[in-house]
């Protein structure tokens, strides 16, 4: 691969009757780099323990920032104790506000989707359901029992103009905290804390 696009690349600079510089040599080995990453956050398993159910929304993460949606993550029993792997799977352009749409009747943008969704795997990692049927009545639990009850508070509180928009405010706040302290903060401490800093917003 490196070699072939550092052929191309001298192909083009001679059709254009233009050097090279090293940067441009260089730009196979930036390819195949990517590559390599790519390949092994889309394939890796990864251990989750019981109080780790932020690495969730790392990994997604992770995968959002190399330009991939993601499409369904699987949550297994691993063989020993409560842990939990995850593999995931690519998934196609505005598929996080189809996928919301579809599991829970919610219209967000893609942005929100992406933030909610997060959370809904957060919370099927804490119930522990992996059977794909269990995964459709987690689905309807977490909307019922964890983000209507919040968005009801929220849309109580003083400055709070859009309830998913703040929502999605405190699960960043929360994603942050428990990255901070290396383990899961849950999301009636991280309300408090976020309350306490006066609410900060985040936008992507």
């Amino acid at each position: 691969m490196i070699q072939n696009v550092a052929g191309d690349m001298a192909d083009i600079a001679a059709s254009q009757g233009v050097s090279l510089d090293e940067a441009d040599l260089w730009m196979g080995e930036d390819i195949a780099q990517r590559y390599r990453l790519l390949w092994h956050e889309l394939t890796r398993i990864e251990s989750i323990g019981p109080d780790e159910g932020y690495r969730i929304t790392e990994r997604i993460r992770r995968l959002n920032d190399l330009g991939f949606s993601i499409k369904e993550i699987d949550l297994l029993p691993a063989p020993h104790g409560n842990q939990l792997r995850v593999s995931v799977k690519p998934g196609g352009r505005n598929h996080h506000s189809e996928r919301l749409r579809e599991l829970t009747g919610l219209e967000a943008s893609e942005w929100q989707a992406r933030q909610l969704l997060s959370d809904l795997y957060y919370y099927q990692a804490k119930v522990g359901t992996s059977d794909p049927a269990k995964k459709s009545v987690a689905a309807i639990q977490w909307r019922v029992r964890t983000l209507e009850p919040m968005l009801q508070r929220l849309s109580a509180m003083p400055g709070i103009t859009d309830a998913i928009q703040g929502y999605c405010d405190l699960l960043h706040h929360r994603y942050l905290k428990s990255v901070e302290a290396d383990l899961d903060l849950g999301t009636e401490a991280a309300l408090q804390d976020w309350i306490s800093l006066g609410c900060p917003a985040y936008r992507p």
